[in-house]
């Protein structure tokens, strides 16, 4: 009864997830955890280029909270709207949730909250160009989104590499495109070249600021906890069962799922490089690496067959992050 209610019930289902997202949420809500630790958070501060001016106040750790809840509701609403992947209400919202905040050093604000919102919405553009002729301006609007991302949280500036790959697979070619992709991923890096240089009258203070979102280097050891390994293992299996299950699948309107399955391939890769490449953002990319994995895993885990290892991966990941979640704050305790 409680399962057929998520699945007609929007509405019932995104209170169960925010019921769920406050469990996960409540050890850095209360304090139990301190959050952020000290050295990841200058790390962070020192590669930012706003991090520094916020206050250290307990509001941001709920406006991250917030945050996390409004993009997994956006997830819904831009599946309903483009995906229409056959999941039910409560599954999209649900896995978002949960890995995106599996992880407790994730629970705290770090900018990547609110980027996600940025890229729900360069996605909506994105896919919005496709269904319309020319759909200039809606490109224009992702690409602007996409690089905005970027200037707020430096791993997302490797995303800026998907927008010429969606363009391939999703429009025919139009020096248009091209046109209005580029002018709308320069719009916000021209906006801060121009602050920076009316502000500080130098060239090297905009020369720092650049250098602020470039790399920072391979990290030397990056996951070597227990408790992180094992949800990792788990999500890159199910991940690995996602991708080989639907890429081969037969579908009535296979064509159309391929080229979404294929865009959200190619975050998948380029979140993961901007993990590898950030290392002082590591963990706080988690949120934005959920969304390619909940869309990947979401329809492998809605489908018919199979029922057994899809119960068996559901018990894996729930355990893995029950595990996380308790060695989390004993560590601290």
């Amino acid at each position: 009864m409680i399962t057929g209610s998520f699945k007609q019930n929007t509405f019932s289902a995104l209170i169960i997830c925010f019921l769920l997202l406050f469990v996960l949420w409540i050890p850095s809500l209360f304090s139990l955890l301190q959050i952020p630790a000290g050295e990841a958070y200058q790390q962070m501060q020192a590669h930012s280029l706003w991090m520094g001016l916020l206050p250290g106040a307990k509001i941001w750790t709920y406006i991250a909270f917030i945050l996390t809840f409004v993009s997994a509701t956006a997830l819904l609403i831009l599946n309903n709207r483009h995906l229409f992947h056959p999941v039910n209400d409560f599954l999209l919202p649900l896995l978002y949730v949960l890995f995106s905040s599996a992880i407790p050093a994730t629970q705290w604000f770090s900018g990547t909250q609110a980027v996600v919102l940025f890229v729900f919405i360069g996605l909506h553009y994105l896919f919005l160009s496709h269904q319309r002729h020319p759909g200039l301006a809606e490109l224009f609007i992702a690409s602007f989104c996409f690089s905005l991302a970027s200037l707020c949280f430096p791993p997302a500036l490797l995303l800026l590499l998907l927008l010429p790959v969606a363009i391939i697979i999703l429009r025919t070619f139009a020096w248009r495109d091209w046109v209005a992709s580029f002018f709308g991923a320069l719009t916000p890096y021209a906006y801060l070249l121009f602050y920076y240089r009316l502000a500080a009258k130098d060239i090297a203070g905009t020369q720092e600021a650049f250098l602020k979102l470039l790399p920072q280097g391979l990290p030397e050891a990056a996951f070597a906890d227990t408790p992180l390994l094992v949800f990792f293992a788990g999500t890159a299996l199910l991940l690995c069962l996602s991708l080989t299950h639907t890429l081969t699948k037969a579908s009535v309107n296979k064509i159309k799922i391929m080229h979404i399955r294929t865009i959200f391939t190619w975050m998948l890769l380029l979140v993961i490089a901007g993990i590898i490449f950030y290392p002082s953002y590591n963990y706080q990319a988690m949120p934005l690496l959920a969304a390619p994995v909940t869309v990947i895993t979401a329809n492998y885990l809605a489908q018919p067959g199979k029922r057994k290892t899809k119960m068996l991966c559901w018990l894996f990941l729930l355990a893995a992050i029950i595990y996380l979640q308790y060695s989390g704050i004993f560590v601290i305790l």
